[in-house]
């Protein structure tokens, strides 16, 4: 028996402020828990305690401007992700407490029909005896140009 929470909200952004020209925002709170293996606790992972607790945070900004050449919208989107506690599967032995990524980048709608989208990824948090090293170490830089009929 799992139990599990999600909290969000998401809004839009106006220009009332004169920094953008709109644009939306979205946070995400998730929580889960393990409350009973009922009839199947001969199939637990030993790993994985009774009680245990997952929870993780994340939010995306991204603001909007208009025009800023004939035809061409810009965003500036910037996500961030964190695991506040508790471990995750498939590695139920590794912990991604304290573990998260984050994005920034720029995207431009050209005309309504491209897309070019370049982002920096990162991830970041505590090597725990090495076993973090792989999510640590991907950090990536993306581009992606995408047409719509």
């Amino acid at each position: 028996d799992i139990w599990g929470v999600v909290i969000n909200g998401l809004g839009l952004l106006n220009g009332d402020m004169g920094l953008w020209d709109g644009g939306s925002w979205i946070v995400e709170y998730t929580t889960s828990w393990l409350d009973d293996y009922a009839d199947n606790e001969q199939f637990a992972n030993p790993l994985i305690n009774k009680g245990r607790v997952t929870s993780q945070i994340a939010g995306i900004f991204r603001p909007t401007w208009y025009q800023v050449f004939p035809g061409w919208d810009m965003t500036l989107p910037v996500t961030v992700s964190y695991g506040i506690d508790g471990e995750q599967p498939p590695q139920g032995s590794v912990t991604h407490e304290e573990l998260g990524n984050a994005s920034a980048g720029v995207s431009f709608l050209i005309d309504a029909t491209w897309t070019i989208d370049a982002k920096y990824i990162a991830y970041f948090g505590p090597t725990a005896n090495g076993t973090t090293g792989p999510l640590n170490d991907r950090d990536a830089v993306s581009l992606t140009v995408k047409r719509t009929w």
